[in-house]
């Protein structure tokens, strides 16, 4: 479940993109996750479009102290199941916390800017909006639960503000 979603008009350059399903999407849109009931831990996550290929990338505020911050891509991964696994993981611009992210440029992935690779993408799927939403869902969902896990002991508990430690381009 989401509230207080928020989107920002289309500023990737998409010439030479196909048409698409992009064509009627937001390159930016974020929203706080308060889970299935509506009552859960509140997270902030975020959808960015990636201006070089296009695609789709989501992401995950995860709060200080949770036994996740910290964990990346690169040396020791935070066990979640997500779209292609985490591929971003850094402090946030702004605030504490520590931010999950994943991309939808994978093998298998269709990108609407690919002029490189154009042949090979253009077999594969291409990751809408709708779909990295249930991914960031799914993702907010699993740090609720190691949230559970530890009883949320030591975590305080705050309703982020949406776009808040956020800056384009991230």
């Amino acid at each position: 479940m989401k509230s207080q979603v928020n989107v920002l008009p289309k500023k990737c350059n998409r010439a030479g993109w196909p048409a698409g399903p992009w064509d009627s999407e937001p390159d930016y849109e974020g929203w706080i996750s308060t889970g299935e009931r509506g009552d859960d831990y509140p997270l902030r996550c975020e959808i960015w479009r990636m201006p070089d290929l296009g695609h789709l990338c989501g992401y995950v505020i995860v709060p200080a102290g949770h036994p996740w911050c910290g964990l990346g891509c690169l040396g020791e991964p935070a066990p979640v199941d997500v779209h292609g696994g985490i591929t971003f993981a850094r402090a946030p611009t702004h605030g504490d916390g520590w931010v999950l992210g994943f991309d939808c440029a994978h093998a298998g992935d269709f990108y609407p800017a690919d002029h490189v690779q154009r042949a090979y993408s253009r077999s594969g799927v291409y990751r809408d909006c709708a779909y990295v939403r249930a991914e960031c869902e799914k993702l907010a969902q699993q740090v609720r639960e190691q949230l559970d896990a530890i009883e949320r002991a030591g975590i305080p508990q705050r309703t982020p503000s949406v776009g808040e430690a956020w800056e384009p381009g991230i």
